[in-house]
């Protein structure tokens, strides 16, 4: 599939018995079939249900209390208006746009234009997750390719499995396409630029474990203000840079509690506690149990 589908007739595109075609004043549609949950699994996201359009100007969706399931929009071509909440976004060729479950949504085809999209409708735990994280970081309107829609969305209409293995596989392939939504937004939020030199100043940190870079230092190898380094650690890591370095500096230390004999006051003073109390308390702040039970739980040397 390709985005050529815009061109064919009215049918619905990559059609065989699985699709359900119809059609009206709005423009042509179709349904397509998902796997029938057997009630087996509690822990896999499903697609409840998938679809496509080619619509007009006369086509119009208002749902003010939203659906009990999530809903994506991929566009493959023309243009439409969605509407989440109190903001609008235009649904272009390449956007993915997401209506989470339980919020207003409005969608039309913009006027004297035509669109045509792909919808799935989907639920569970992990996809709310995912969902959240979508939105916090690209909002309600991902941008992605064409060509990625067409290929996912291939994946899921060509699926000839039937029971329990096709359920497994429809949740892989939902995971899987809602994961490169998020890594698209997270690329989109950070800049690829700033990431790539964020990357350095975390490589930076990482390597000196032992030794706190101050921000003066940072600044200086870097040549950003103080408060831009810690704008961007932070929006890259969720944490300040001086808490990234605290947590790098522990879990390098864990490898000598895993792999060495060495005594708890060693490995403090190695990785820059002066006192091995301050180490005892920094690690159990962090990792919810004290060094020497670490070592009794994960070290492959017995001591």
């Amino acid at each position: 599939m390709n985005s050529s589908v815009s061109q064919n007739s009215g049918a619905a595109p990559h059609r065989h018995s699985g699709w359900h075609d119809f059609s009206g004043p709005f423009g042509n549609g179709a349904f397509f079939d998902v796997g029938i949950p057997s009630g087996q699994f509690d822990s896999l996201d499903r697609v409840q249900q998938l679809g496509w359009h080619r619509v007009n100007d006369s086509y119009l969706i208002s749902r003010p209390q939203g659906l009990p399931v999530h809903l994506m929009i991929l566009t493959v071509a023309g243009e439409g208006s969605v509407s989440v909440g109190n903001s609008t976004f235009q649904a272009r060729p390449g956007t993915v746009t997401i209506i989470p479950r339980n919020t207003s949504g409005f969608y039309r085809c913009v006027p004297g234009g035509s669109w045509e999209f792909y919808w799935v409708h989907f639920s569970g735990s992990g996809a709310d997750a995912t969902v959240g994280d979508i939105l916090r970081f690209g909002g309600n309107s991902v941008e992605t390719t064409v060509e990625l829609i067409l290929d996912r969305i291939s994946a899921f209409t060509a699926a000839t499995d039937k029971g329990l293995e096709r359920e497994i596989d429809e949740a892989e392939r939902l995971d899987s396409f809602l994961t490169r939504l998020l890594r698209d937004s997270v690329l989109r939020y950070t800049g690829r630029q700033e990431r790539d030199r964020c990357g350095e100043i975390l490589a930076y940190i990482e390597n000196h474990p032992a030794e706190q870079p101050s921000l003066s230092a940072l600044t200086s190898v870097f040549h950003y203000s103080e408060e831009h380094i810690i704008r961007m650690v932070k929006k890259r890591t969720g944490m300040s840079p001086h808490r990234y370095w605290v947590l790098r500096k522990l879990r390098h230390s864990c490898r000598d509690l895993e792999l060495t004999s060495k005594s708890i006051a060693e490995i403090a003073r190695e990785h820059g506690y002066e006192f091995p109390g301050s180490y005892t308390k920094e690690f159990r702040k962090n990792f919810g149990m004290t060094p020497k039970r670490y070592r009794e739980v994960y070290g492959i040397i017995l001591n």
